[in-house]
């Protein structure tokens, strides 16, 4: 009983001491709670229809000025539709991500002696070019270390990153190394960035790029314009292939009454041998995906569903890869327009196309419509619906035979808590 009694008081001696100690800690929960539901009907092809939900816990704690810890949750999304979340969300095959993972968490620290930050752990990392080369909204989240800082009026981030997503053996090691610089410049900026990226292949043979670039944005009052040029690089070590290309970008959000227009064009080179390539660092991987205007060959919010293929801006399609190297060119515009108080509403069109295709496969990708409305329910909580039809054109089967046009209906609709 006596030594019940001391371990007791110990532990409540814990207890006490952790929360005294935690009093000086600021901490924040937040984070983004998420229902969707997508159908998706086809003129070739099979009809699909889920719903799925997704849950983004997030803890900020500040322990003193200098010292300050992020973590953040995915939860959701589950695979098998099972009415609880299980580690094996698909339970037919026991295949899937956990339905419960960290997404972020690292720690955010200032060190004086060089006058800015270091943050490490696993770091939401994203390029500096609009989030076409690799995106932390596409879970770009590696083991990384990166010091964050001024020299004078420039904004500096320097960088280290490791992302491992399966067999290492299996190219999806993925190692980045960053250097952006930033400077304000009038009612915009200007930069530069340079990333050295090494994916390894199989037998351990590896596919390094190398990215150079600069951009620029600006409010020029009737319009706030950005744009970048990028060249890119590298050589695959397994098959002795070089490649090299560029990519170029140029947007334009201006008002047009009580509506907000876009337009945007977007262009990597691409070649069907791959010499004369532009390739990104998520097509190393197998993952694609950056957020543009339309709904299927882009991603917008209700779309972001499992069913949408976005294509890279290297023409590499959603988790196949294929396509990668051919390039891609699009021109898209899209309109924010309010309707009432607490309705608002969004269309868009994309035109997508291949730089360069092999013989017999069309450089078009295809077109992409979108609408979409948004209805706020309460504070930090909106209902929004879309539908996205998409013209795709034939490709080759299996056979070697070609298919018929592939017309696309998706509809949307996606309850979303951000608190």
């Amino acid at each position: 009983m006596r030594r019940k009694g001391i371990a007791v008081l110990a532990g409540a001696l814990l207890i006490t001491g952790a929360a005294s100690s935690t009093k000086a800690v600021e901490s924040e929960f937040h984070g983004q709670f998420r229902i969707n539901y997508y159908s998706e009907s086809q003129s070739e092809g099979a009809d699909t229809a889920a719903a799925r939900l997704r849950w983004r816990p997030t803890w900020d704690a500040k322990i003193d000025e200098d010292v300050k810890m992020h973590m953040q949750l995915n939860i959701g999304h589950i695979q098998g539709n099972q009415s609880n979340a299980r580690y094996t969300p698909n339970p037919e095959d026991k295949t899937g991500d956990p339905a419960v993972a960290i997404r972020h968490a690292l720690i955010n620290f200032k060190v004086h002696e060089l006058g800015g930050n270091i943050v490490a752990g696993l770091v939401p990392v994203s390029d500096k070019f609009g989030d076409t080369l690799f995106s932390s909204d596409w879970d770009f989240n590696p083991l990384a270390l990166a010091y964050l800082g001024k020299i004078g009026d420039a904004d500096i981030r320097l960088a280290t990153a490791k992302l491992q997503e399966g067999d290492s053996t299996k190219y999806d090691d993925l190692d980045a190394h960053v250097l952006d610089v930033d400077v304000p410049v009038g009612a915009g900026s200007i930069g530069a960035s340079g990333y050295h990226v090494v994916a390894a292949g199989v037998g351990k043979t590896d596919v390094i790029q190398n990215y150079v670039g600069i951009r620029a944005s600006q409010d020029i009052g009737i319009a706030k314009v950005n744009g970048f040029i990028l060249y890119n690089s590298g050589t695959n070590e397994a098959t002795d292939k070089d490649n090299s290309g560029f990519a170029i970008k140029l947007e334009g959000i201006m008002p047009a009454g009580a509506a907000k227009v876009g337009v945007m064009f977007l262009t990597a080179s691409g070649d069907k041998d791959g010499k004369d390539s532009f390739i990104t660092p998520m097509s190393l991987i197998k993952h694609t995906g950056y957020w543009g205007y339309t709904g299927k060959l882009n991603i917008q919010g209700p779309t972001d569903t499992g069913i949408d293929t976005p294509v890279n801006i290297d023409g590499a399609r959603y988790s196949s890869g294929s396509g990668g190297g051919m390039g891609m060119m699009t021109l898209q515009a899209k309109a924010d327009f309010p309707i009432t108080e607490k309705l608002s509403g969004y269309a868009a069109i994309g035109l997508f196309q291949h730089q360069d295709a092999p013989s017999g496969k069309e450089k078009n990708i295809g077109t992409d419509l979108y609408v979409q409305g948004k209805y706020n329910l309460g504070k930090n909580l909106n209902l929004e619906a879309g539908l996205d039809y998409a013209m795709l054109p034939k490709e080759n089967d299996a056979t070697g035979n070609n298919a018929k046009d592939n017309n696309v209906t998706l509809a949307f609709a996606r309850l979303q808590l951000e608190y």
